[in-house]
């Protein structure tokens, strides 16, 4: 905006013979460049909002780890254990009808023991009745076992859920808590429950069917390490920010997403070969989504504020498809949407959104008076036939040289075209067009400056075009003999 204001009425950026610089810590100017992740990286606000995402990494990094060290255990540990069976395989059948099983724990995948040569603790149930397990102590476990007797396979349990309590013996309704069900989600603190979705279960008779709450492979690459790498690569973009290192801060950025798709796939493809495809369709849609934005603003940066904000909402949308198609269970999403940081996303791109509208209709306050004065020169110009008539020229040789739109840069920013870079003449530092330059040094009869620019533009220009003017026509005013 201030760049307008001081560089719109003179060329070369100067205005009462003072250059201008792009202020480093101006926020404004990332909302009009095609660079906006470069060029933010290095702003004090944008570094402020990516040491806060930073820290919400870290967080969600540590609480894998949390989660991996309880190695699946159901804290706090219980005193008495039941299930309680939900559904049969044969969904006509009322659960009361349910064959008769035996209901075990197991620790590290081992059945828990009276004693190490003692017998198995376990009880007997069926559809009708629940499992009791009761012990003089409060228990660790991290699964538990079926043992299927005979019978029609339509009557074995596939929907149940698993509740411990602190007390023994006279149990209240209010002492029970979940511990597990036919279908979950995730370890730990962050395990989601979903017994009314049928488990799996194998038609095998006298089968030993074991339920191990233990982190898997498939689950430590999805997690602990979808969320370490970016967590560093993420801290490494802030860092190449505050150094103003811009384009090793912008491929930390793509890499931390990119880095995060590669475990989520091959997370997806083990939670696949273990039969739990509900977590392998989680973790594709995670992957596509996080592969998806590093490869979009590695391609187009320009772009960046819309792949952001397509990123805050495709997440949460990804959280929400789970809980309601795969899982079938609304109780989670509210949860799981405020979780996510993607929702911050949408957060972040609707206030700068605010805040570009703000910017815009304060540069229309800043240049008001500037742009008056601009109108006012060019309607003077243009009341004069003279004046008219030269113009016209300069569009005909305009024509000739094939100055069109899209050769005009997009932004005007004296760092990105500097005498060190160009040996265009110093009177332009910014990155006006040739045209425009030609056309403000010829209106102010800057002969010298205009000669200098003659010779610049037909040094690149093909020998087979006659620079003498038109066949018939006469020599533009600008150009004498070869220039």
């Amino acid at each position: 905006l201030e760049m307008y204001r001081r560089c719109a009425l003179l060329p070369g950026s100067r205005r009462d013979g003072k250059k201008f610089d792009v202020s480093l810590v101006s926020t404004s100017s990332v909302l009009f460049t095609r660079t906006p992740l470069r060029t933010g990286s290095c702003k004090p606000f944008f570094i402020f909002v990516s040491c806060c995402v930073g820290v919400l990494w870290t967080n969600r990094f540590g609480t894998s780890i949390v989660q991996m060290n309880y190695s699946g255990y159901f804290l706090p540990a219980p005193r008495s254990v039941r299930i309680t069976i939900l559904g049969l395989r044969n969904q006509d059948l009322v659960a009361q009808n349910g064959n008769n099983f035996t209901f075990g724990l197991l620790n590290d995948g081992c059945p828990i023991r009276y004693s190490p040569l003692g017998a198995q603790i376990n009880a007997m149930g069926n559809g009708s009745r629940p499992a009791i397990l009761e012990f003089e102590t409060s228990v660790s476990f991290n699964g538990y076992y079926f043992q299927l007797p005979t019978g029609s396979a339509d009557d074995d349990p596939v929907q149940w859920i698993v509740e411990g309590s602190d007390e023994a013996g006279n149990f209240s309704s209010s002492s029970w808590r979940p511990l597990g069900a036919s279908a979950w989600y995730g370890q730990g603190v962050g395990l989601e429950l979903f017994p009314r979705i049928a488990f799996d279960m194998p038609i095998e008779r006298n089968a030993q069917i074991k339920i191990d709450h233990r982190p898997s492979a498939a689950w430590i690459i999805g997690n602990l390490v979808a969320t370490g790498a970016p967590a560093l690569l993420w801290w490494m973009y802030v860092l190449c920010g505050i150094l103003k290192h811009s384009t090793a801060a912008k491929n930390f950025f793509v890499w931390s997403f990119l880095l995060t798709s590669l475990p989520e796939v091959v997370s997806a493809v083990l939670f696949h070969f273990e039969g739990r495809w509900r977590d392998a369709a989680v973790m594709w849609m995670f992957a596509a989504i996080d592969g998806s934005l590093g490869l979009w603003i590695a391609l187009a940066e320009q772009h960046f504020f819309l792949a952001l904000f397509m990123y805050g909402v495709e997440s949460p949308s990804t959280l929400i498809l789970k809980n309601l198609v795969l899982y079938g269970d609304d109780s989670e999403i509210q949860k799981d949407v405020v979780d996510t940081g993607a929702f911050f996303a949408v957060v972040f791109i609707a206030i700068i959104f605010v805040f570009r509208q703000y910017t815009l209709r304060k540069a229309q306050r800043i240049v008001r008076v500037d742009k008056q004065r601009y109108d006012n020169v060019w309607a003077l110009i243009l009341a004069d036939p003279d004046e008219r008539a030269q113009l016209d020229a300069l569009v005909r040789d305009a024509e000739r040289l094939k100055l069109t739109q899209s050769h005009v840069p997009r932004h005007l920013n004296r760092r990105r075209l500097g005498p060190a870079r160009c040996n265009r003449p110093r009177g332009l530092q910014n990155s006006l067009s040739p045209c425009c330059y030609v056309g403000m040094s010829f209106l102010k009869r800057d002969t010298d400056e205009l000669a200098d620019w003659g010779r610049y533009l037909l040094s690149g220009i093909p020998s087979t075009v006659d620079w003498r003017g038109a066949p018939g026509g006469p020599a533009p005013h600008w150009a004498s003999g070869q220039g």
